[in-house]
């Protein structure tokens, strides 16, 4: 057992770099009390394990303890593990000890905490550069691409909020691709799971809250968040702080509370400024105002520029011109609606007119139509189906006209209500921005369901005409195709009751678990239409039913 320990005094700490934690750790384990008694060191390596494994309250309680065993080394580790955490507060007393006994050690580790806290100016007098200092000193495009070059992950262990794919993926979703940044976020989850880390895991998935909140995906971003979150109980605070922010954003107070809490606590002043401004940007982009608090002693001057901003009313666009990423779905970006207009203003957008709203069009179930949040009514109910009639594909003036059974006179009524319908205020002789002879144009402040995302339900239900009728017909066999081609029986069942006669269909569900629901299903539909069912699929039913 002596011969193991001092082999392990002398090799651990270079298996531990080679990225052999559970063999140092395991082989450690099975020393009795007696020998670490005997070896202080052993507690030291011992403590470095556990940290390397995430392990970070073992890890604190094991440092400790070889602290006041005389290991002064100890405070390297324990300034390494609130470094490890992004806790700067936490780190400051022992980085204070080590800088006087391993001056040398401990210049790089203070550095990195005086970037953690947010004091950017400091860290970088110290000689600290790379991706993480351009992103905290308000340069986060140049930050980006210097990731982006060297992207291939070499370290053999766990680097935490340091890992690159993770560091990419907020970047990518902060002026980059938010495409990307989700890719990143599960390749970085991924390698979280080959290293066994639970830290880079719960981060990786907050970071694929992030990718998906600049996307506009809310309900996937709130999924993403919660399983962060449950993922960093049991682990450091800090960890939670990401996850929280998100939840924040997404309209949570109680989040937003522990979120800045955590922060001050951890003493990471630019995150809890990242994250307030992302929590405001959101609720912008979300249809709601949040009053904006001072961001004290922040040293990134592109969050100082949005702050400034905010809510990017009648000032903000030397901030666009400045960091163009902000136009695209990022995480950061302000509404659509809102930034084109200040460019319109400023001469800067090659339309000739911009109302300065956001409009919604959801067809699904029926159609419902929202500018700046606020559900609208047509005054004419031709001027809903005129609408309706435009979602479904665009028109010459005699075709739409025609197919509204109206004369010259009432085509312009309906037209001009609603063109000041969806763009209020809107000059009498300016444009249309949504609108063009005849259709709907495909512009950012412009969202339709039927445009991103395949229905669950019939869209423009409870409408009556032929074209739209048609359109429904072709949207039920495309539905139909779908359903069918998924492994899933409660999908064929979905597809059975757009067409409840297709015996193709039922005699697949015979088969499953769905059989009783799906031909009561089809019997019902035959009843209605006066035919019996057919008694080959009756006699398999029987056949397949389990004896009483």
């Amino acid at each position: 057992m002596g011969h193991a320990a001092d082999l392990l005094l002398e090799q651990g700490e270079e298996w531990l770099a080679q990225g052999l934690t559970y063999t140092v750790l395991a082989m450690l384990e099975r020393l009795p009390k007696a020998v670490f008694s005997a070896r202080p060191g052993l507690g030291y390596l011992h403590a470095e394990g556990l940290r390397q494994a995430g392990r970070y309250a073992e890890a604190e309680v094991a440092y400790t303890q070889t602290l006041s065993a005389g290991v002064d080394r100890a405070v390297l580790g324990l300034s390494r593990l609130y470094l490890d955490t992004v806790e700067p507060a936490r780190a400051w007393p022992h980085l204070e000890r080590a800088r006087q006994l391993f001056p040398a050690e401990a210049g790089p580790l203070w550095a990195e905490n005086a970037l953690n806290a947010g004091r950017v100016a400091e860290a970088v007098r110290m000689g600290l550069e790379g991706p993480r200092v351009y992103l905290r000193s308000g340069r986060p495009r140049e930050a980006l691409e210097a990731l982006r070059q060297g992207e291939s992950r070499t370290a053999p262990v766990a680097q935490n909020h340091r890992e690159g794919t993770l560091l990419l993926s907020l970047l990518e979703a902060l002026a980059g691709d938010a495409q990307a940044a989700e890719a990143a976020a599960h390749k970085g989850r991924r390698e979280g799971e080959a290293l066994g880390s639970p830290f880079v895991v719960a981060l990786a998935e907050a970071r694929l809250g992030h990718a998906l909140l600049g996307q506009d995906r809310w309900p996937e971003a709130g999924a993403a968040y919660r399983r962060a979150l449950a993922l960093a109980q049991g682990g450091p605070p800090r960890l939670q702080v990401e996850p929280l922010g998100g939840l924040a954003a997404l309209g949570d107070p109680q989040a937003l509370a522990q979120m800045l809490r955590l922060s001050r606590e951890a003493g990471d002043a630019w995150v809890e400024a990242f994250l307030t401004l992302m929590v405001a940007q959101v609720h912008l982009r979300r249809g709601e105002r949040l009053a904006l608090p001072a961001l004290i002693g922040l040293e990134d001057e592109f969050l100082q520029a949005l702050a400034l901003a905010y809510p990017w009313q009648g000032q903000g666009v030397e901030v666009l011109q400045r960091y163009p990423f902000l136009l695209g779905p990022t995480l950061l970006a302000p509404p659509p609606h809102r930034a084109r207009r200040l460019l319109w203003e400023a001469g800067a957008l090659s339309v000739a007119y911009h109302p300065g709203v956001r409009v919604e069009i959801r067809a699904e179930g029926g159609l419902e139509v929202r500018v700046e949040g606020q559900a609208v009514r047509f005054k004419r109910e031709k001027t809903r189906l005129m609408l309706a009639l435009l979602l479904v594909r665009d028109w010459s003036r005699e075709g739409l006209q025609a197919a509204l059974e109206v004369s010259d006179g009432e085509f312009r009524v309906l037209w001009s209500e609603l063109l000041n319908t969806l763009e209020p205020g809107r000059p009498s002789r300016a444009p249309g921005y949504f609108l063009k002879p005849y259709g709907l144009l495909r512009v950012p402040e412009l969202r339709v369901d039927l445009w991103q995302h395949p229905l669950a339900t019939p869209p423009l239900a409870g409408i009556e005409h032929p074209e739209l009728e048609a359109f429904r017909q072709r949207w039920r066999s495309l539905q139909h195709t779908r359903l069918l081609e998924s492994s899933d029986p409660s999908d064929w069942l979905r597809a059975l009751e757009l067409d409840p006669t297709d015996e193709q269909v039922l005699t697949r569900l015979l088969g499953s678990a769905h059989a009783e629901e799906a031909w009561a299903l089809y019997s019902a539909a035959m009843r209605e239409l006066e035919l019996p069912p057919n008694p080959a699929l009756s006699l398999r039913l029987n056949r397949q039913a389990p004896p009483r």
